[in-house]
């Protein structure tokens, strides 16, 4: 049986009530994306909480929203950011994200979604495939909720604010072309250890973030 939590230097992720479990690429996601500029973060898919927790840890000042579909991965969420040392300034929504109505846009939004295309999911191993469908399908080639997210950016995004995903492997050339087709023409790919391109950052023209993106995927 795997570990039920993680135990981090200032926190302690469970994830034994979430389908998606705590993993190099979500960690990686939580340390890398750019934190220093944002007031106001938006996590949609939070799963456990683990990359919300993260980006507390790294910006003492942000409000941080953890939007999470499923009822048990965002009660295990809120219980690991209530046993945080930042509780007072992060909350879950348990909600469908594309209900979600917010009273301020975010500097900064981050995701790590389902993106398995939906034919490949049988050929998973069998203890990935007895997971909640719904946490690892991402549609007929894998982009659904990129697309649905990216969408949403007029709404949710500051107008220079971030976005900031995990993806699949050989999805990032993909996730860019949603990206400046929804009018974030500014985009960047950072491989993970394995030279592999698995985060995709996006952003308008003319923005701090812009002008730093280099900065952030080297």
């Amino acid at each position: 049986m795997s570990n039920p939590y993680f135990q981090f230097k200032q926190f302690t992720v469970r994830h034994d009530k979430c389908a998606m479990k705590v993993g190099t690429d979500g960690v990686l996601l939580g340390a890398w994306a750019p934190v220093q500029n944002a007031k106001y973060i938006l996590d949609v898919g939070a799963g456990s909480g683990l990359i919300s927790l993260q980006l507390a840890q790294r910006n003492p000042w942000a409000s941080i929203t953890s939007i999470e579909i499923d009822p048990a991965a965002a009660a295990q969420a809120k219980e690991n950011i209530q046993s945080s040392p930042w509780s007072d300034r992060m909350e879950v929504i348990c909600s469908d994200f594309r209900d979600y109505h917010a009273e301020n846009k975010f500097d900064l939004i981050v995701s790590n979604p389902p993106y398995i295309p939906a034919a490949a999911i049988a050929g998973l191993a069998a203890d990935v495939q007895k997971e909640p469908r719904g946490a690892l399908d991402g549609g007929a080639d894998g982009l659904d909720f990129y697309r649905r997210i990216v969408s949403g950016c007029e709404i949710w995004l500051q107008p220079d604010g971030l976005l900031a995903f995990e993806v699949g492997i050989d999805q990032a050339q993909s996730v860019c072309q949603l990206c400046r087709q929804a009018g974030l023409i500014v985009t960047a790919v950072r491989k993970d250890y394995a030279e592999i391109e698995r985060m995709v950052f996006a952003t308008r023209e003319g923005t701090y973030y812009a002008d730093h993106l280099l900065e952030f995927t080297s």
